[in-house]
Protein backbone atom coordinates (compact mmCIF):
# COMPACT_ATOMS: atom_id res chain seq x y z
CA UNK A 1 0.00 0.00 0.00
CA UNK A 2 2.88 1.95 0.98
CA UNK A 3 4.29 1.88 -3.09
CA UNK A 4 0.89 2.61 -4.24
CA UNK A 5 0.42 5.82 -2.13
CA UNK A 6 3.95 6.89 -3.44
CA UNK A 7 2.88 5.89 -6.81
CA UNK A 8 -0.22 8.03 -6.51
CA UNK A 9 1.25 10.97 -5.68
CA UNK A 10 4.67 10.29 -7.80
CA UNK A 11 1.55 10.73 -10.63
CA UNK A 12 -0.23 13.52 -9.38
CA UNK A 13 3.17 15.57 -9.45
CA UNK A 14 4.11 14.96 -12.85
CA UNK A 15 0.57 14.33 -13.81
CA UNK A 16 0.56 17.08 -16.44
CA UNK A 17 3.91 16.23 -17.94
CA UNK A 18 2.61 12.49 -18.35
CA UNK A 19 -0.33 13.20 -19.83
CA UNK A 20 1.72 14.97 -22.04
CA UNK A 21 4.48 12.58 -22.94
CA UNK A 22 1.82 9.57 -23.44
CA UNK A 23 -0.11 12.43 -25.80
CA UNK A 24 2.91 13.13 -27.84
CA UNK A 25 3.96 9.59 -28.29
CA UNK A 26 0.38 8.68 -29.54
CA UNK A 27 0.62 10.78 -32.04
CA UNK A 28 4.25 10.45 -33.28
CA UNK A 29 2.72 6.60 -33.23
CA UNK A 30 -0.59 7.33 -35.43
CA UNK A 31 1.44 9.92 -37.90
CA UNK A 32 4.15 7.16 -38.55
CA UNK A 33 1.62 4.62 -39.04
CA UNK A 34 -0.21 6.91 -41.68
CA UNK A 35 3.06 7.46 -43.16
CA UNK A 36 3.96 3.73 -42.93
CA UNK A 37 0.76 2.70 -44.95
CA UNK A 38 1.03 5.62 -47.41
CA UNK A 39 4.52 4.31 -48.22
CA UNK A 40 3.42 0.83 -48.63
CA UNK A 41 0.37 1.68 -50.68
CA UNK A 42 3.03 3.59 -53.30
CA UNK A 43 5.97 1.36 -52.88
CA UNK A 44 5.26 -2.17 -54.54
CA UNK A 45 8.12 -3.43 -51.99
CA UNK A 46 8.80 -1.71 -48.57
CA UNK A 47 11.85 -0.15 -48.42
CA UNK A 48 13.46 -2.49 -45.45
CA UNK A 49 13.28 -6.41 -45.86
Amino acid sequence: MSSFGALKKISSLNLREDIHIIYSTFLFYLTFNWFNRILKLLLPQPLVQ
